[in-house]
């Protein structure tokens, strides 16, 4: 447990644990205001990651958040968000370099802007249900949810609902891999700019959903 509760400011906040061992119900956050900058939350070189969350909420911006699994282990449930309100800048959820990350969710909630979100699964491993999305109001710029390199995504939802703009998303399975009930989309309002969902060099595609309703198309 790493926390700031109801104000002030968190700066270059670290919760990790390296080369090997398990980390269980980790909870990295700042509560009822104040700002976080460059927060960290990782197991680095192997272990498993259960329960991680990683969040600013009622108010207050992130900025610069990384919450990983880097060269193998597992991921269970993580949780990187913005909840009422508030920016996020430079979010990145993700497992790199083998592993598999299970219900992974990086998303702004009930307003404020999110810039620069990554959520993926690099070199190998399994994905399920990903969801990355910013909900009722707000901009979503330059979002990237995707598998790299082989193997499957199951469920992925990249998404901007209610209001906002979506600018220059990214979710796509490359080289290889299968993308089952894939959901991209920006729904009652907004635009949707330079959208990309697919499918690169191999693999299979099932379900597959990319669209823009009840408004003008842009891009």
């Amino acid at each position: 447990m790493l926390n700031n509760t109801k104000g002030d400011n968190d700066h270059n906040q670290t919760l990790n644990n390296t080369k090997g061992g398990n980390d269980h119900n980790q909870t990295l956050n700042n509560t009822k205001g104040g700002n976080d900058y460059s927060q960290t939350l990782n197991n680095t070189k192997g272990g498993n990651d259960h329960n991680q969350t990683l969040n600013n909420t009622k108010g207050g911006n992130d900025y610069s958040q990384t919450l990983n699994n880097p060269k193998g282990g597992n991921d269970h449930n993580q949780t990187l968000n913005n909840t009422k309100g508030g920016n996020d800048h430079n979010q990145t959820l993700n497992n790199s370099k083998g592993g598999n990350d299970h219900n992974q969710t990086l998303n702004n909630t009930k307003g404020g802007s999110d810039h620069d979100q990554t959520l993926n699964n690099s070199k190998g491993g399994n994905d399920h249900n990903q969801t990355l999305n910013n909900t009722k109001g707000g901009n979503d710029h330059n979002q990237t949810l995707n598998n790299t390199k082989g193997d499957n995504d199951h469920n992925q939802t990249l998404n901007n609902t209610k209001g906002g703009s979506d600018h220059d998303q990214t979710l796509n399975n490359s080289k290889g891999g299968n993308d089952h009930n894939q959901t991209f989309n920006n729904t009652k309002g907004g635009s949707d700019h330079d959208q990309t969902l697919n499918n690169s060099k191999g693999g299979n595609d099932h379900n597959q959903t990319l669209n823009n309703t009840k408004r003008k198309n842009h891009g």
